[in-house]
């Protein structure tokens, strides 16, 4: 095995190591999102489209989220209103209609409930009818904290990804090895 094809490997191997990380702490940062409604100033008892776009600290779309949103009348005891699974209209844009009636201020909770061991959450304040402003509002998810959901999870990343990352230096090590011996051997 040639000296470029042996790098080349270990490359591959680092890379692949690399995004297996960045896959298991892919959630655990902050999301921003921005909330509209169409028609911007939604009246009460009459429905409107709730629009989410949420984007990662770099500003790269979140596609594929699992989001909900749970309304109750600001201030008020009140029974929850809870939406429909809010539906991905293009890549980090989500929308999902809604009615709410009677009060004018209500308390929207949205709930990120992308990966099953961990949910997000994030309130806001909107108003309807003469209470509306017209403008987006601004939410932020927080980190969650993210872990193995079993024992066995646990054991393969803790253990298992480091052997295996062992295994593929010791290979190309000796690899290496016994191609320069051969080398030597060949000069004159």
């Amino acid at each position: 095995m040639t000296h470029r094809l042996q790098r080349a490997i270990f490359t591959l191997a680092f890379f692949f190591s690399l995004s297996a990380l960045s896959f298991v702490s892919a959630h655990a940062t902050l999301v921003f999102g921005t909330v509209t409604t169409e028609p911007s100033r939604p009246q009460p008892g009459e429905p409107f489209t709730v629009r989410i776009e949420m984007r990662d600290p770099v500003g790269a779309p979140i596609e594929d989220a699992i989001v909900f949103v749970e309304a109750t009348p600001y201030g008020a005891d009140a029974p929850l209103i809870a939406s429909d699974r809010f539906e991905e209209t293009q890549e980090g844009r989500y929308e999902v209609g809604l009615t709410l009636a009677d009060a004018e201020s209500w308390s929207l909770q949205f709930r990120d409930q992308t990966y099953p061991q961990e949910e997000a959450n994030a309130t806001v304040v909107m108003g309807l009818g003469g209470q509306a402003t017209g403008e987006a509002l601004s939410f932020i998810f927080p980190p969650t904290e993210t872990g193995p959901q079993s024992v066995r999870t646990w054991l393969l990343w803790l253990i298992g990804l480091p052997l295996v990352a062992g295994g593929i230096v010791t290979v190309m090590v000796l690899r290496s090895t016994q191609s320069e011996a051969g080398d030597r051997d060949q000069a004159p």
